[in-house]
This record gives C-alpha cells, sequence and structure tokens, in this order.
C-alpha cells in the first residue's frame, strides 16, 4: 500500500457524499445503473466492517418528479374545492 494512504488501514467508518450529478441522468430521471453500482461498493465497505454514511443532495432531485405529480394532483383538488365554495 502507498505510504501516504496507510491511515485507510485504520479507518472504521466512511461518509460518502454524492450529488445530484451522480443519483440522476442527463434528463433528471434516475441513474438507476450508477446507484446500483455504487451500492455494491459501499456493501463491500461494509463488509470489511466499515460503517458508511450516505449522504446526498441528489434526494432533491430524486423526489422532484414524485413531487410533480403530487403538485399536479393537489392543485387539481384545490381548484376543486375552491370551486366548491364559490
Amino acid at each position: 500500500m502507498d505510504p501516504s494512504r496507510a491511515f485507510v488501514r485504520d479507518v472504521k467508518r466512511v461518509v460518502v457524499k454524492v450529488g445530484t450529478a451522480v443519483v440522476t441522468r442527463d434528463d433528471g430521471r434516475l441513474a438507476v445503473g450508477r446507484l446500483g453500482a455504487l451500492c455494491e461498493q459501499l456493501k463491500e465497505l461494509n463488509a470489511n466492517d466499515i460503517e458508511v454514511i450516505l449522504v446526498t443532495s441528489g434526494a432533491v432531485s430524486a423526489g422532484r418528479q414524485r413531487l410533480r405529480f403530487r403538485k399536479m394532483v393537489n392543485s387539481r383538488f384545490l381548484a376543486f374545492f375552491i370551486c366548491k365554495a364559490y
């Protein structure tokens, strides 16, 4: 092992931060293949008794599509109730 990386031997916990560009494709949908590969790597670390903490800002992007759907549904319900009130 490279002496400058000797500290890695004693690591017990790793924080992995991935951004939106990692968890999503160019079209904004989830990059399922990339996420699968990442999970496999994290699983390997965990199997070697390394605690893994995954931090992602991609959660916003991942939920965006679902939230748009909910927003659309909610706005239709809101419009329905506003019309009923008048």
